[in-house]
């Protein structure tokens, strides 16, 4: 009789894992294929297994979960699962408030359905249909960057939230303020952290992660925003700044002319 040994079992194991990989690289290629080439594949192969293995964290083993887990990173952020603006990903990941079905299979679908379902529901309050909520930020963000930036606010917190309120009102009505105001406390330690302390870097820093999540300065799957915050070649942060500020609105204005584009 034919017997499959231990070892020979897991070679198999492995080899259907570095598919379901390859398969999870193709797949991020096809729908998001900017974000998925800046990387480079074997980088972003990194990215997979990095999600994978944080998808695992929360019972997601299943190829249809862990899919959807890779999936929203690329929406929200990497750090999707532990973002301020995100609560509703935190409460099906880590089943608050519900009573889940028995058996580890039926449990994680019915889980990946709910967070499917909420994603949605993000995503429809955030962009609007056809876009149309991203379009008019986009606008508005090219328009106040172009103001003249004080020198000095008194009150900090208040003006960063009526920036993110103007440029994209229904994002700031969905996350709401006090979740908002978290994200302020966060993106000023990180600005602090960078040596950035003008109000339009802490404010720079704040929007950063309003648009590409909390954890987007250390987000693989944006790390261009972390390396323009680390670069030794530009001489003081308040330079290396200016240069993620004149990236994030390059991309901004590239991202408006491919939307009107398509109009």
């Amino acid at each position: 009789m034919f017997r499959i040994t231990t070892r020979q079992l897991r070679t198999f194991e492995r080899m259907a894992a570095s598919d379901f990989e390859e398969q999870l690289v193709e797949h991020c290629a096809a729908f998001w294929p900017r974000l998925a080439a800046a990387p480079g594949r074997e980088r972003l192969l990194t990215i997979v297994r990095a999600a994978i293995a944080r998808a695992a964290g929360y019972g997601f083993t299943l190829s249809g979960p862990v899919r959807l887990f890779i999936e929203l990173g690329f929406l929200f952020g990497s750090g999707f699962d532990t973002d301020v603006q995100h609560p509703w990903a935190r409460a099906y990941l880590t089943r608050q408030g519900e009573t889940r079905p028995v058996g580890p299979d039926i449990e994680q679908m019915d889980c990946a359905a709910g967070l499917h379902h909420a994603a949605m529901d993000a995503l429809s309050a955030i962009r609007g249909p056809h876009d149309r909520y991203i379009h008019a930020a986009l606008r508005r963000l090219l328009a106040l960057a172009a103001e003249p930036s004080p020198s000095r606010v008194d009150d900090l917190p208040a003006f960063a939230l009526s920036a993110l309120e103007r440029v994209h009102p229904e994002k700031y009505a969905f996350v709401g303020e006090p979740a908002l105001r978290e994200l302020f406390a966060a993106g000023a330690d990180e600005a602090a952290r960078h040596g950035l302390e003008a109000p339009r870097d802490v404010l720079l820093l704040v929007a950063m992660m309003f648009a590409y999540g909390q954890g987007c300065t250390s987000d693989p799957i944006h790390a261009w925003i972390g390396r323009a915050l680390t670069d030794e070649t530009i001489a003081t942060p308040a330079l290396r700044a200016r240069r993620l500020e004149e990236r994030a609105l390059s991309m901004a204005r590239d991202a408006l002319a491919d939307m009107e584009i398509g109009q």
